[in-house]
């Protein structure tokens, strides 16, 4: 299962790394609030997660 958080802290981030995901789980946190100034680039970013890119991908 894939999911995707939006609007993450660096204290959410944590939280959630800390320990690992069970199998069969992958998770994209991105710090930036879906809106029409970062749709497209985030839009992407998750285009490119659903083509292969790592699990627990992490967006600066």
């Amino acid at each position: 299962m894939r999911t995707i958080l939006f609007s993450c802290q660096t204290y959410d981030r944590d939280s959630f790394q800390a320990e690992p995901l069970p199998d069969g789980a992958e998770l994209l946190l991105q710090p930036v609030r879906l809106d029409i100034d970062t749709a497209a680039t985030t839009l992407a970013n998750i285009a490119a997660w659903a083509d292969g890119e790592p699990q627990n991908r992490v967006e600066a």
